[in-house]
């Protein structure tokens, strides 16, 4: 048995270092683990700012989530102001939430008890989709 979970361990880090390593150019990318309690829940803050380097001002901000595949679904969440956005590992759709410059809350959780661990791609763009500023704070670790 620890020689299969080990298995499944090292195939999980082999594909999300490939993610990390495909996604990099264009994106910022966040490995994060959950532990066993079912409440378990991880939040960063994300600042978007425009850098000054000509790409202009932050519309929105992008994010995705890949999970382990660990029996637990893995989802994100990101607030600003009055709006809220929601997304689910395996979910094709990948989700933006337009508000402009300024802090957002992303936080990941699971579906069930156990561990699980995670790949956020997360990414402020301006209007015309030039990459902004782009900042991670970690405020929570479970």
């Amino acid at each position: 048995m620890k020689i299969t979970s080990l298995k499944k361990l090292v195939i999980t880090l082999i594909l999300l270092s490939s993610v990390v390593y495909i996604g990099s150019a264009s994106a910022h990318d966040q490995f994060g683990a959950l532990g066993a309690a079912a409440e378990a829940t991880d939040m960063y803050r994300v600042t978007c700012y425009d850098s000054n380097d000509g790409s202009g001002a932050s519309d929105h901000l992008f994010v995705q989530v890949i999970g382990s595949n660990s029996g637990n679904k893995v989802s994100a969440q990101v607030f600003k102001g009055k709006m809220a956005v929601n997304t689910t590992e395996s979910v094709v759709v990948d989700k933006v939430l337009s508000q402009g410059d300024g802090d957002y809350t992303l936080t990941v959780d699971k579906s069930a008890a156990g561990p699980a661990s995670y790949l956020i791609s997360y990414h402020c763009q301006s209007l015309s989709g030039n990459h902004t500023g782009t900042d991670l704070l970690p405020i929570q670790d479970q």
